[in-house]
């Protein structure tokens, strides 16, 4: 399979919070979405971060990450 791409959605506590980081560090918001569930994804050149929103979520609790 050429040219295919996987990308991991990595949950957050608060969508916009988030994206506010990601932008801060040169990122751009390529897509919000608020429902049915709340989704965004930011992109710096061919980077692209997926976040997935869910309440009551705890970063300190989580293995999730991703390494740029």
């Amino acid at each position: 399979m050429a040219n295919e791409r996987t990308y991991a959605i990595l949950p957050c506590r608060d969508i916009d919070e988030c994206i506010s980081f990601y932008e801060t560090l040169g990122f751009k918001k390529t897509y919000r979405q608020i429902r049915p569930n709340p989704y965004a994804t930011v992109a710096l050149e061919d980077i692209q971060i997926h976040f997935g929103g869910i309440e009551g979520f705890k970063p300190e609790d989580s293995y999730g990450s991703v390494i740029i």
